[in-house]
């Protein structure tokens, strides 16, 4: 997925506390939104959405009668997994985990991410430049750096370079 998202291995991969992020979000959003979180799950459909299954389609009776905000509430309570939380099993080697927050307001959402950040992993092909900048942007933190090498079509920690073994392991904890 290196490859696909990050621009041919230049980019970098954030790592997070999963815990510690979770509380972050329900901290600054629970009070004024709907936040669900969880694992996605993977699963291959067929090409036509089943006729019985109504995450796709908007019954249009039901909208009539109770109008677009508890129409649009409604259907979030009745289909977020399946929305939110499901891809396809192309994508199973991601084991994605996802927040989403369900708000009445347009203005755009953000979080402090705090001491959820404990490590950054490198793409092969990230800059010098760049990694070094990211390092010293980022110190003060005490999180953990990384870079991947790819080798026999497998990503490899990049254990030999000396700028990634600035910090003792701290990794095992995280959850």
């Amino acid at each position: 997925m290196w490859a696909q998202y990050s621009q041919k291995h230049t980019g970098v991969c954030l790592v997070f506390d999963r815990e510690r992020l979770t509380n972050l979000i329900e901290n600054r959003y629970a009070k004024s939104c709907e936040i669900v979180w969880g694992d996605v799950t993977y699963r291959n459909r067929g090409v036509m959405t089943d006729q019985n299954e109504a995450e796709y389609f908007i019954n249009v009776d039901y909208l009539d009668s109770v109008g677009f905000t508890e129409y649009a509430r409604a259907h979030f309570h009745t289909h977020v997994r399946r929305l939110f939380f499901e891809k396809m099993m192309d994508w199973r080697d991601e084991t994605e985990f996802r927040w989403v927050i369900r708000t009445e307001s347009k203005k755009n959402l953000s979080i402090n991410f705090e001491n959820s950040l404990v490590g950054i992993i490198f793409g092969e092909n990230t800059k010098d430049a760049d990694v070094e900048e990211l390092i010293g942007m980022t110190w003060d933190l005490q999180i953990e750096y990384m870079g991947l090498k790819w080798r026999n079509c497998s990503p490899w920690y990049d254990l030999a370079n000396p700028r990634y073994n600035r910090r003792p392991h701290i990794w095992e904890n995280v959850k």
